[in-house]
């Protein structure tokens, strides 16, 4: 399997559940995605946190063999999640965002990352998607995660915008159940798939 390039974000997440909470814990769609992924490949993580962002967070990625190369550490507070789950563990429902230095983050790709066999598009601004597959050479692989949080503030739930999301992506589109309401038809969850699946499979 070849080595896959991880764009998106690494949060400080604050989450409760019917079982317990847990406050100021790893976070964010690029830090879980690579996490996974470095069971099964190499990983490149391009992502940004802020000064207080913890160094055990920073070793815990590294003994994973992530390559941390491109998590740049700027002057501010880490980006900043809360939000609770009931017993339907599959919806978050968001109590708080703080975008915090991940509001002015826009991803630079440098030419050695520039040609991965596989991208993982994380959970960020679908204009800043769109800008990272600009960058990239053709990988064999696209995967692209989004959230109700960036449709409803870019208007992806529009047509265009749901291109935006998914256009240009030929390969797999992930969301959760959430996500599909915004972006896809109305409708059963089937036709919501279908949905995505066709918008990723129309050049915009």
């Amino acid at each position: 399997m070849g080595k896959l390039l991880v764009v998106g974000s690494v949060a400080l997440d604050t989450v409760r559940t019917p079982f317990g909470e847990a406050s100021e814990v790893l976070g964010g769609s690029a830090a879980y995605f690579a996490t996974a992924a470095s069971y099964f490949t190499t990983v490149d993580l391009i992502a940004v946190v802020g000064e207080d962002f913890p160094d055990q967070h920073l070793k815990f990625l590294k003994s994973r063999g992530i390559d941390l190369t491109g998590l740049e550490r700027r002057k501010g507070d880490t980006f900043r999640w809360k939000g609770e789950y009931s017993y339907q563990l599959n919806e978050a429902r968001t109590l708080d965002t703080r975008p915090n230095v991940f509001e002015t983050f826009r991803p630079s790709i440098p030419d050695r990352y520039r040609s991965p066999a596989m991208l993982f598009l994380g959970n960020i601004d679908p204009e800043l998607q769109l800008d990272v597959l600009r960058q990239v050479r053709r990988p064999l692989l696209v995967a692209c995660d989004t959230m109700n949080y960036w449709i409803d503030r870019t208007g992806a739930g529009s047509d265009r915008g749901g291109r935006h999301v998914c256009g240009r992506i030929h390969g797999l589109p992930r969301g959760h159940r959430q996500s599909f309401r915004g972006v896809a038809p109305p409708g059963d969850y089937l036709r919501k798939c279908h949905g995505v699946l066709y918008r990723g499979s129309v050049q915009p």
